[in-house]
């Protein structure tokens, strides 16, 4: 939403510079502005050159569309891969339907080995882990592959 409504962050507070934002320095410039996410809190954003993906886990942005029809039409294209809807569903019939608000962290991170099912997922509030996300990518972006590292506070 453009303001904040039932435990959803509006675009002004989601995008502000002292929200989960600050995690990435540099990552993501001023003028974008993240308007969807995934069921892991991958953002979609407006930027300079179209809609772009950012990856919180990563910090990785990829340019995913030229315009939001664009977007909309390959969202939709590949709405199970691009937005993790058969997760999402199969972790709400065993559990309970996801509030607006939240999102699923894994507890053991993706890149650090955890799997892609419901047992390894949590649910937490989407700014919650938009911000575990940036705990993990400080403690991950500077260290070559296999080093071990201290995630304190993830889960």
């Amino acid at each position: 939403p453009t303001e904040n409504a039932q435990g959803v962050l509006g675009l002004r507070k989601w995008n502000a510079a002292d929200s989960w934002r600050r995690c990435y320095d540099g990552v993501l410039t001023s003028t974008t502005v993240c308007f969807a996410h995934d069921l892991f809190g991958g953002q979609f954003a407006v930027s300079a050159c179209g809609i772009v993906r950012f990856d919180p886990e990563s910090g990785d942005v990829e340019k995913y569309a030229d315009s939001l029809c664009d977007w909309a039409e390959k969202l939709l294209d590949n709405y199970s891969e691009d937005t993790g809807w058969p997760l999402a569903h199969e972790w709400q019939v065993m559990n309970r339907p996801l509030l607006l608000s939240e999102r699923l962290l894994p507890r053991q991170p993706f890149v650090l080995g955890g799997d892609y099912t419901v047992q390894n997922l949590i649910a937490v509030k989407a700014e919650t882990a938009m911000e575990k996300w940036g705990l993990l990518y400080n403690a991950i972006r500077s260290v070559p592959d296999g080093t071990s590292i201290d995630i304190r506070g993830w889960i």
